[in-house]
């Protein structure tokens, strides 16, 4: 029997606890534009910035590196750094988790904001501590699984004294990763770059409310919040997660089936001249020799072909590999079909 061994609120918490990928994303940018690094995941805890500034005029920019959670060993570190030709360059340091990094003209008129996740095996205390003393409260979206990319999520602080609220959306399949491997650290396609972004905003609180549109991706995602613009210790943080199922007009995928450690998927195509469907099963799987090892995992690739119907079926084992792996978190079947494709995404599985 397959273990029930995933829930979410487990699952942010080793967010927290397992300090993940270097992914990188340019929030604003249009004067200022970051060029490297551009790679989705480091595990260098020093990294070169470069970009190039679309304004002659401008020789110098402020540059700060700040943890976006509080912790005794890493502080923000800010600088000035010079512009020549219209191009700057400057090695930073990068300090465990999450880290956002911006760059500004002179009284922040222009500003390029970047967050960056460091791979790192390390552990720390602070995970059961999430959002034990938050003064954010998240009130939509109120489900769990959602069939839209786009979303708008909207909270309130109990707190008058706050006026902003920041915050990182990010997809587990890339950010529960403790190990790059050879599956992993290829150079991403530019598709896969929008695909595995990570997503930072600030909100204007009004009214002690807040609301930002946000852009899911396939699977799980976390929603990370803290009050303000400055890092905060990590109990006054608020998280929510949120899985995205994507749908297709041209093919249905049902709810998978469990039958003695295998798993049931079938669905129906919805155009005639579909003969066969691809279905994947990827998951983040723990290395059983070394248990600090998380990393994505493809456990099943398979052709099925397709009745005359339209329908198809798949009863496949999901279980662990002795010896090799254990399935950990977010197993997400994906059936492509021609040129599109639907998901489902595990949240628990026996």
């Amino acid at each position: 029997m397959m273990k029930k061994n995933f829930y979410p609120k487990l699952l942010i918490l080793t967010l927290i606890i397992l300090i993940t990928p270097a992914i990188i994303y340019s929030v604003s940018g249009g004067l200022i534009n970051i060029l490297e690094p551009s790679a989705n995941s480091t595990v260098n805890s020093e990294i070169i910035v470069t970009g190039r500034v679309e304004a002659p005029f401008i020789d110098q920019l402020n540059l700060s590196v700040e943890p976006f959670i509080e912790t005794k060993d890493a502080k923000p570190k800010s600088s000035k750094i010079s512009v020549i030709n219209g191009y700057f360059n400057e090695k930073i340091k990068l300090t465990q988790g999450l880290n956002i990094i911006r760059l500004s003209t002179t009284g922040k008129k222009h500003e390029t904001v970047k967050v960056v996740f460091l791979i790192s095996p390390q552990k720390t205390e602070t995970g059961e501590k999430i959002g034990k003393n938050s003064s954010i409260v998240f009130t939509s979206p109120k489900e769990l699984k959602l069939n839209s990319e786009n979303v708008k999520v909207t909270g309130v602080v109990t707190d008058p004294a706050i006026k902003s609220v920041d915050v990182v959306i990010m997809n587990t399949i890339d950010f529960l990763t403790t190990e790059v491997t050879e599956s992993n650290i290829k150079e991403p396609t530019e598709q896969q770059k929008q695909e595995r972004k990570i997503e930072f905003k600030t909100s204007k609180v009004k009214n002690m409310q807040f609301e930002l549109d946000i852009k899911l991706t396939e699977g799980l995602n976390i929603i990370l919040a803290r009050p303000g613009d400055k890092p905060v210790p990590v109990d006054k943080m608020q998280i929510m997660s949120l899985v995205y199922e994507k749908i297709s007009e041209q093919v249905t995928l049902d709810e998978p089936e469990f039958d003695k450690g295998n798993i049931i998927i079938k669905g129906k195509v919805n155009k005639p001249d579909i003969k066969q469907v691809r279905i994947n099963i990827t998951a983040l799987v723990e290395d059983e020799i070394k248990p600090d090892k998380i990393y994505p995992k493809s456990i099943l690739d398979k052709v099925v072909n397709v009745e005359k119907d339209g329908k198809f079926y798949l009863k496949a084992p999901l279980k662990d590999k002795k010896g090799v792996y254990t399935i950990r978190y977010t197993p997400t079947i994906t059936v492509y079909a021609d040129s599109s494709s639907a998901t489902k995404t595990l949240i628990k599985w026996q």
